[in-house]
C-alpha cells in the first residue's frame, strides 16, 4: 500500500457512530459505522452508557481503516 495524506471525521449521534475517511481532493475513500444502544429504563427516559460511545467510535474507526 502506498502512503497518502487522508482526513478522518467521526460523528457520534443518537443511534450510531460513523467514521469517514477522505482524500485531500474531498473524495470519501472509506466509511465505518457502529450502532449505539439505547436503554429505556422507564417511559420517557432514554440513556446511553458512555462506554458505548467509546466502543462504537473504536469500531467505526476500525471498520473505516479495514
Amino acid at each position: 500500500m502506498t502512503e497518502q495524506d487522508l482526513v478522518i471525521g467521526l460523528d457520534s449521534s443518537t443511534t450510531a457512530c460513523k467514521a469517514v475517511v477522505w482524500d485531500l481532493q474531498g473524495k470519501a475513500v472509506a466509511v465505518g459505522r457502529a450502532p449505539l444502544p439505547m436503554i429505556m429504563p422507564r417511559p420517557g427516559w432514554h440513556e446511553q452508557p458512555a462506554v458505548a460511545w467509546w466502543e462504537a467510535a473504536l469500531q467505526a474507526l476500525r471498520d473505516a481503516a479495514a
